[in-house]
């Protein structure tokens, strides 16, 4: 901090080894608005940077800093979980403070190396694991298992940040990484790296290119680029008994997808009904529903649209025996029996049943 040009923050303070900065020049390009660290006494390093509409700077890295010195605050992981942890910061406006600050990452070596926002706040991040699934914080995907070597990977934060919304592996048996993503107004993520996994265990799909090219396989010899499609299910309402409520299901896919939907009534996870979903020759969305709770569940289809987006609606008569419920962190997750090539996927909602 003698020579660092810091000023109004985050933090003013060098704190040993390597510190990740953050700096934000005025529009003429004269000087700083803020210019700070964001570190701990080992060596952390920023990597990736992303603003939002209101002037906050979302900031990935990696970190060797345990909890005892790193600046963590919020979430998403307040706690070091071996090696370098990738991290998460958010930094308000001004530059004076950290809204949130935290870790993502297992046993391994995590990188975090690219971040992107979208416009409800949310924090996008992608980079490179060595950690598997015992230890990495999957939660619905795209991959919950980690393949080998070193994943990418990619991870959804919630705007308060203090959770992952979403977090999984893209990845083969051979070396890949996730060096940059973005994310569009729909909230789909995209995400761009490297890869040295041929198409044999490489969750290829579609294109543009869906042969690998190089001729060592245990090397980063591909670029790859991924749309990761985004299964949304929504409630309307806080309906009655002897009312219908809709959910409506959009799955940016043309496989047959199994789903189970389940619901978190206070402590842990309810299972409420199992789903498949899939398209018949015909082109139609079509679902078999099978009720666990007493609701009664029909049967239900939908169609394709132009972009190969299906959508579809299930009205759920409500019973007497669940008014005054409220349902939250409902969820929607791909099973593990899924095709190949298509990755977990899903959305929450939230509900309460009126009286």
């Amino acid at each position: 901090d003698q020579t660092l040009p810091v000023k109004v923050g985050p933090d003013l303070t060098h704190n040993g080894g390597n510190d990740a900065f953050v700096a934000k020049v005025n529009v003429q390009g004269t000087g700083f608005v803020y210019c700070g660290y964001i570190g701990g006494v080992s060596n952390d390093r920023g990597t990736g940077i992303a603003v939002d509409g209101a002037g906050n700077a979302f900031v990935t890295g990696w970190t060797n800093s345990t909890e005892k010195t790193f600046p963590v605050k919020v979430g998403p992981d307040l706690t070091h979980n071996g090696g370098e942890d990738a991290f998460v910061a958010k930094v308000n406006a001004q530059g004076t403070e950290l809204v949130y600050c935290g870790y993502i990452g297992g046993l391994g070596i995590e990188w975090g190396k690219g971040i992107a926002v979208d416009g409800g706040g949310n924090a996008y991040v992608t980079g490179e694991t060595r950690s598997d699934q015992q230890t990495f914080p999957v939660t619905v995907g795209p991959g919950l298992k980690f393949m080998g070597v070193r994943d990418a990977f990619v991870a959804k934060v919630n705007p308060p940040g203090t959770a992952l919304v979403t977090c999984g592996y893209i990845g083969g048996y051979g070396d890949d990484k996730g060096e940059g993503i973005a994310v569009d107004r729909a909230g789909n993520p995209y995400v761009a790296g490297s890869t040295g996994s041929d198409q044999l265990t490489f969750p290829v799909r579609k294109g543009p290119d869906l042969s690998y090219n190089s001729n060592n396989p245990n090397y980063d010899g591909d670029a790859f680029v991924a749309k990761i499609g985004l299964v949304l299910l929504q409630a309307a309402g806080a309906p009655r008994p002897g009312s219908r409520m809709t959910f409506t299901l959009t799955a940016s896919t043309d496989h047959g997808l199994p789903y189970q939907l389940g619901s978190s009534l206070g402590t842990g996870p309810i299972p409420i009904d199992q789903r498949s979903l899939g398209l018949s020759p015909d082109g139609l969305l079509w679902a078999s529903i099978s009720g666990l709770w007493p609701w009664i569940f029909s049967g239900y289809q939908g169609v394709i649209d132009s972009k190969g987006r299906a959508s579809a609606a299930v009205d759920i008569p409500i019973a007497p025996a669940l008014v005054g419920v409220r349902i939250h962190s409902a969820f929607m997750t791909l099973s593990p029996a899924a095709p190949s090539g298509v990755q977990s996927i899903s959305d929450t909602f939230m509900f309460s049943i009126g009286k």
